[in-house]
């Protein structure tokens, strides 16, 4: 009875390692699943980027190469955040971001939220952290909630004195982009003024004040235009 008994807790746990070893390598190769989608779907967006500078006319071949390589895009996002909800505990900030961009951009609003939010919450470098709730704001725009854009702004704005370590122009150029994109965000819901007061000269000043170890031609013409925009639209 006693060997029977050994035998019987032997295969119980040989199957409970097996199982184990199983499960790891299942989550290794779903993690190795998502980077490959997500390496697919940055090529995709680099190619649909080419597609839309490469001409000026928009001929019948153009919107329909635009079409295909949109719906691959809808396709490998939908299937990377099926991946993310599989192993939520093995995704990093910069995953959470690339995926929750990528249906973002293809307009697929449902877990965009939550994807930016859940990166927020593993980010700990200051790069991911403060791109993740611009990502967030940029959403909550696109969605109409436009108190919670420039809340998630703010946020940003403020997020980067959690990061001591960062120097005085790598802070200044972050607040010139976020302060750029927040004025772009407030533009499209004509809020004039708050975008070219509050938040275009503001990018300006951060520009200017990160000029001496910041290639400031990253925003300079952008933020040109945006103004000339503003002020010839409203």
């Amino acid at each position: 009875v006693m060997v029977a008994l050994a035998a019987l807790i032997f295969s119980f746990a040989t199957t409970a390692v097996s199982i184990q070893r199983t499960g790891l390598q299942d989550r290794h190769n779903a993690k190795v699943e998502l980077r490959e989608l997500i390496r697919e779907i940055s090529t995709i967006s680099t190619r649909a980027a080419e597609l839309g500078t490469r001409s000026s006319k928009v001929s019948r071949a153009g919107l329909l190469a635009s079409s295909l390589l949109t719906t691959d895009m809808i396709v490998l996002a939908n299937q990377a955040a099926d991946i993310v909800d599989e192993i939520p505990e093995e995704i990093t900030a910069a995953e959470y971001y690339a995926v929750a961009s990528a249906l973002g951009t293809n307009g697929i609003s449902e877990r965009v939220l939550d994807y930016y939010d859940r990166g927020i919450a593993v980010a700990h470098d200051t790069p991911s952290h403060i791109a993740l709730r611009r990502g967030l704001a940029s959403t909550y725009f696109a969605q109409g909630d436009v108190n919670g854009g420039r809340a998630a702004y703010r946020e940003a704005l403020d997020a980067i004195d959690d990061f001591p370590d960062t120097t005085d122009i790598y802070r200044q150029a972050e607040n010139a982009y976020t302060h750029f994109l927040w004025a772009g965000a407030d533009f499209t819901t004509g809020e004039c003024e708050a975008a070219l007061r509050e938040h275009a000269e503001s990018a300006g000043q951060y520009a200017a004040a990160a000029a001496n170890g910041w290639d400031v031609t990253l925003i300079a013409p952008q933020l040109v235009a945006l103004r000339d925009s503003i002020k010839q639209r409203c």
